[in-house]
């Protein structure tokens, strides 16, 4: 949520979101390029849709299809994937989100992405068909900072 907060006063036209896990295919991106210049509000990866693919552990695909079906039951929303971490927003629409997070907004973990399509699935949205690879058991970004940081000082 900081990030978004951080980014309400600073010029943009989209921000998008990917997880820093490498778990993500940048070469999606440009398929989030393509519906930003369709001028949709809000563009969300789906590793579920027609396309889409993951490539991971089975229990993690088990929760997060598990968790799409159960949003989809009970709060209808033609998304197909609920739980990807792999997002872009018109400026506008972050703003919205950003002004309504606490009230819409409860999960202080994972289940926030939910949360945030749900709220969204009303605005001019579109869905793009995105690779999930499974991670590699390499440290992550922040932890290799994390762990140089005491070499620079």
């Amino acid at each position: 949520f900081q990030t978004y907060n951080n980014l309400v006063n600073t010029n943009y036209d989209y921000f998008l979101a990917m997880d820093a896990g490498f778990a993500h295919n940048p070469e999606d991106i440009r398929k989030f390029v393509k519906k930003m210049r369709e001028n949709y509000d809000y563009i969300c990866g789906s590793r579920f849709s027609y396309k889409g693919s993951y490539n991971g552990p089975l229990y993690r695909q088990l929760v997060s299809r598990l968790g799409t079906s159960m949003t989809k039951i009970f709060f209808s929303t033609e998304m197909t994937d609920l739980t990807s971490g792999f997002d872009c927003f018109s400026s506008k629409i972050l703003k919205i989100l950003v002004r309504n997070w606490e009230v819409h907004i409860k999960s202080n973990n994972h289940f926030y992405n939910t949360e945030q399509r749900y709220l969204l699935n009303r605005f001019n949205w579109a869905e793009v068909p995105i690779t999930y690879k499974k991670t590699s058991t390499k440290p992550s970004i922040t932890q290799n900072i994390r762990n140089r940081l005491p070499d620079y000082y």
